[in-house]
């Protein structure tokens, strides 16, 4: 199983630019032993954006899960997207949209986290905006 993460600010995305192939991409990953798929997502987000909601606890974010999409990976494995909204979220004082992680006690999986116009998403893998638009249109986001 997996989880991930669709974070949305004042009609932006938060993406994050993979450290190996540099693409962008949202948060996620696989579900480590006894964590339920909340409580991967949440990590996975935390890890993977080094931090930068520092404010956010785990009872916060859940309260913040506008909507939960279950789907497939294309290996087969159950996948839980959860779209989570921002707003009124500061971002930790050490971290800009345009700033470079800084090295902290994180996985550098991305190598820069920038927030984008939800217009923008044609332009990204296929796949994920058209999950983020059913989303959208769905939840009138």
């Amino acid at each position: 199983m997996a989880a991930g993460v669709i974070a949305l600010k004042n009609g932006q995305i938060l993406l994050g630019r993979d450290l190996g192939c540099g693409s962008w991409s949202a948060f996620g990953g696989k579900q480590e032993s006894n964590e339920t798929e909340t409580e991967t997502a949440y990590r996975e987000f935390m890890e993977e954006t080094c931090y930068m909601f520092t404010n956010i606890s785990f009872k916060d974010f859940i309260k913040r899960i506008m909507h939960l999409n279950k789907t497939k990976t294309p290996s087969g494995k159950e996948f839980f997207q959860y779209v989570v909204s921002f707003e009124g979220v500061d971002e930790s004082p050490f971290h800009s949209a345009q700033a470079k992680l800084p090295k902290r006690n994180c996985f550098l999986e991305k190598i820069d986290v920038q927030w984008f116009p939800t217009s923008l998403l044609p332009l990204m893998k296929p796949w994920f905006a058209r999950e983020v638009h059913s989303l959208k249109i769905k939840k009138h986001i």
